[in-house]
């Protein structure tokens, strides 16, 4: 998947808030989905 992929580039970032906000981002959007 397309965002799995995604995921796992931001997991890999060294920085934290961006992975944090995206983390949320991708949560809340897979939450409502």
């Amino acid at each position: 998947m397309f965002e799995s992929d995604n995921l796992k580039i931001f997991s890999g970032s060294s920085n934290a808030a961006l992975a944090g906000a995206v983390c949320k981002y991708l949560g809340i959007r897979l939450g409502g989905a």
